[in-house]
């Protein structure tokens, strides 16, 4: 019993880490470009087309604020997984600090964890992709059947384009990761127009009314929104997941974080203060909130433009998520606490091959 007790808190030392991740036959070809892209890929979905408007009720116009409060604590974050991700360069991210710093037991915890975490945000991601994608065929005027478009417990048997859209990201990052980062640049770039012409469009709408009283319930609502906003960040720490395929993790990390974060932030404090100000805060939307807004102007084509473009958006968002699954379940699987086999990497992709297929297709069930 004391032997098992032992090997629960055995502590990997940054020795052995550094030498594992020194043997690795993954391709460190991402820069800090691609590292900020990752981590806005992730970060910069369903937060900015949902998540302010369900703030925008709890805390009023001054949802601004909530941005700006759970925009210091994520940047707290951030700091400390680029001083980590520089220390201890390697995949596995939170999973490998916790075996470093705390023992077998804890690591074994916190990897399932993420496991969990990458897994279920896969999955929804995909289902709310399927979701918006069906809406936007739909007022095209093609219909899907539904027992092909949404899964068991909404009536269907299969949501086909969700099973679509997984299978095909993880066919990507099946292919390579430089191939992967450079469609998740693209997709991106073109996420980051959606918003930018949202704000563009939407502050010559703008009426200062809109905008008093500022703050209708005090700190208390300011912190509730913050509370859901702090959620509007999550996704930045799957940068450090990459770190083992960087080309300089100790300059690229850090920087890849900073730029993420920085653009992120300018943006969801910029999409408040104009949403905020076009809309009366009691009646955006809070599940559509940038598109209904410029509907609420007859600027439908730019609607329109805004749905395709977070449609294209959350391909990045899975993307990212099904990325950081992958190579945390890699890094366990190198450490021992999964079969050997799943670590293997393929002799031309460069990328673990069982990894990224069972993954996959646990996300694709789903």
């Amino acid at each position: 019993m004391k032997k098992i007790w032992k090997k629960m808190w055995k502590k990997k030392s940054l020795k052995m880490e550094l030498h594992a991740a020194a043997k690795t036959d993954l391709k460190k070809n991402l820069t800090s470009t691609d590292l900020a892209a990752l981590g806005i890929g992730a970060v910069l979905g369903t937060g900015i087309f949902v998540s302010t408007g369900v703030g925008a009720h709890m805390a009023g116009p001054a949802v601004v604020l909530s941005f700006i409060v759970a925009a210091i604590t994520s940047g707290l974050c951030a700091l400390t997984y680029a001083e980590l991700a520089t220390m201890f360069p390697v995949a596995g991210s939170t999973y490998t600090y916790s075996y470093i710093a705390f023992g077998e037991i804890i690591a074994w915890i916190i990897g399932w964890d993420l496991m969990l975490e990458y897994l279920v945000s896969s999955a929804a991601v995909a289902s709310g992709w399927s979701g918006t994608f069906v809406g936007l065929l739909s007022s095209a005027g093609l219909d899907l059947p539904k027992a092909l478009s949404v899964g068991p417990s909404a009536g269907g048997i299969i949501d086909l384009p969700a099973v679509f859209i997984v299978g095909l990201v993880t066919w990507i990052l099946f292919i390579g990761i430089k191939e992967s980062a450079k469609l998740n640049n693209v997709i991106v770039l073109i996420k980051i127009g959606v918003i930018i012409l949202f704000i563009v469009l939407g502050v010559f709408h703008i009426s200062v009314a809109h905008y008093k009283p500022f703050s209708p319930f005090g700190w208390k609502g300011v912190m509730a929104g913050a509370s859901i906003m702090f959620f509007a960040y999550i996704g930045f720490d799957a940068v450090s997941t990459a770190a083992e395929e960087t080309i300089n993790p100790k300059r690229d990390v850090p920087r890849g974080l900073a730029i993420c974060l920085g653009v992120v932030i300018v943006l969801y404090v910029a999409v408040a203060v104009v949403i905020t100000g076009m809309v009366p805060f009691k009646e955006i939307s809070q599940n559509n909130a940038i598109p209904d807004a410029l509907k609420r102007f007859g600027i439908n084509w730019g609607a329109a433009l805004v749905g395709t473009g977070a449609v294209i958006g959350m391909i990045s968002t899975l993307l990212v998520m099904l990325y950081g699954q992958i190579r945390v379940f890699m890094v366990m699987s190198r450490d021992g606490l999964l079969p050997k086999v799943f670590s293997k990497v393929h002799p031309v992709h460069k990328t673990p091959t069982l990894c990224t297929i069972i993954t996959g297709s646990i996300a694709a069930i789903m």
